[in-house]
């Protein structure tokens, strides 16, 4: 089959693959693989993993260059093209082997000034480290965004669908779809944080929190999650413990999720907990012990030294759907908040997880609160406001702006997926978003309102809101579709002038 491809391909010094939309090689002339053909791709070496999915796109040319494929003990340093076509399903990997070129080169340097080359080695290596690696983050980071949308939308529908009339087997199956989603969508969070965290885009948004509240919050979900497999989950916070702190508060939601999740997961019968006390303390300052503990079926000891590395899974007869990212990604946000995070365990009897973490004490914290708008009083306003804002002083000085006005009845969320929920559960006129919302950002959202299939949603005008606004940042959220662009710090006549212009085109 490859014999259609020679003349346009084939160079003495080529080798082809040729595969199927599945993936599985049908045909090739390749000599650094031994009896391949009938093969899935992806198998025979961990660089092809990728690649199939890049076969939807059609007539697209890839370039790899200096690809180091391992085989049998043997390296080979390869230029590699990926090649899909307009009017052929079949793609085609063309492998121009570089391998004695280079060892060529390396002997001759050697010849030359053998420090020079081992210096050149390490660095071509780094190099050839860093496109496998920039790839790699490129493909996941896309991937991740990409797939969000239709998990969202899936959400979304089954929240509608929740209110419909349904007989119980239908509500029964509308269940699983919901709860298989919601699985599906942590596994993609937890790969879209991961990507972040190695390619250096995790970003913390510190911001005044009520410790206690958020704590409470993460206890009442999990309470309730531990009463349907039987579990008590107790909670013991110091008395000395401050009340408002300065942190990231979604993060800690994250950190805490992921271990009471791990812990009701590998509990069978008995308790969970959470032990919070100070271990040191200034007028500034505050040194917190966290200790999540279980007694559920505990961990090895030859594996707890492991169970932080990414996709690490514990094997044993507990049923395990996870990905493996949940700790490794609790340990990155411990130490990108400063801390520090440890494990015991004994077997059959449970896990502790300890973490230590300092935090700044809010010295004004803020007592003021948003004016509460009553639905029943929704008639008497012109237009209903979604605003999806981090902040709670932006929160409180945008709702002030617009309830001021007696044009607008608002309703104030503080992450993308609540943005998302509330456009499935109530109509809006005009959504205000913070570019920088956690779990979902504002681009994110745009991304999903803009390509749902509801044109009720896909139609709904956006703000985009910017904490360091910039002419380049405007039109880029102008590119993404957003209808306006505004800054910090508010000015009330220019937003209210920007969402009365859009309101009248609309």
């Amino acid at each position: 089959m490859l014999s259609a491809y020679d003349k346009t391909y084939s160079r003495s010094v080529n080798q082809m693959i040729l595969i199927d939309p599945k993936g599985q090689i049908i045909d090739n002339d390749c000599n650094i693989f031994e009896s391949i053909n009938g093969k899935q791709i992806d198998t025979i070496h961990p660089f092809f993993e990728s690649l199939v999915t890049l076969m939807d796109k059609k007539n697209q040319e890839y370039h790899f260059g200096c690809v180091n494929l391992n085989v049998k003990d043997k390296n080979y340093i390869v230029d590699l093209t990926f090649k899909t076509f307009e009017d052929d399903v079949n793609a085609l990997i063309i492998i121009h082997d570089l391998t004695s070129q280079y060892n060529t080169y390396q002997t001759v340097a050697q010849l030359r000034n053998k420090t020079k080359v081992q210096s050149e080695i390490i660095s071509y290596e780094n190099e050839l480290i860093l496109r496998k690696e920039a790839f790699k983050d490129s493909f996941i980071t896309n991937f991740s965004h990409e797939i969000r949308t239709p998990i969202s939308t899936i959400g979304g529908t089954t929240e509608l669908l929740e209110n419909a009339n349904l007989t119980q087997t239908q509500l029964y199956s509308l269940k699983v779809i919901k709860s298989t989603n919601e699985r599906l969508k942590h596994m993609v969070n937890d790969i879209l944080d991961l990507s972040k965290i190695e390619t250096g885009y995790l970003s913390i948004v510190e911001n005044e929190t009520n410790l206690m509240e958020e704590l409470q919050t993460i206890a009442n979900i999990y309470t309730k999650k531990c009463e349907l497999k039987g579990l008590t989950l107790n909670c013991e916070i110091d008395e000395d413990c401050p009340k408002y702190l300065v942190t990231d508060k979604f993060k800690l939601a994250q950190i805490f999720g992921n271990l009471f999740g791990n812990a009701i997961k590998f509990t069978n019968s008995g308790t969970i907990a959470l032990q919070v006390k100070v271990v040191k303390k200034n007028t500034k300052m505050v040194t917190l012990e966290f200790l999540v503990s279980d007694t559920g079926i505990g961990i090895e000891k030859d594996k707890i030294d492991f169970i932080f590395d990414s996709f690490y899974q514990i094997t044993n007869k507990q049923t395990n759907k996870g990905a493996g990212l949940g700790l490794a990604i609790v340990k990155r946000i411990v130490e990108a908040l400063n801390g520090e995070i440890s494990a015991s365990s004994t077997i059959e009897k449970g896990s502790s997880f300890k973490i230590i973490l300092p935090f700044k004490i809010s010295q004004n914290h803020t007592v003021e609160t948003i004016s509460i708008q009553h639905p029943e009083r929704v008639k008497d306003y012109e237009h209903r406001v979604l605003i999806g804002e981090t902040f709670k002083k932006d929160q409180i000085e945008i709702s002030r702006i617009l309830n001021d006005s007696g044009k607008y009845y608002t309703f104030v969320v503080d992450n993308g997926d609540d943005v998302i929920n509330q456009l499935h559960r109530s109509k809006f006129d005009i959504v205000l978003l913070n570019l920088r919302l956690p779990t979902m950002d504002g681009f994110d959202v745009t991304r999903y309102i803009r390509y749902s299939e509801l044109p009720e949603l896909s139609d709904i005008p956006i703000i985009g809101i910017s904490d360091n606004p910039s002419e380049k940042e405007e039109a880029y959220c102008l590119k993404r579709r957003m209808n306006d662009y505004t800054g910090k710090p508010h000015n009330k006549k220019s937003l209210l002038k920007k969402m009365e212009d859009i309101l009248q085109k609309k």
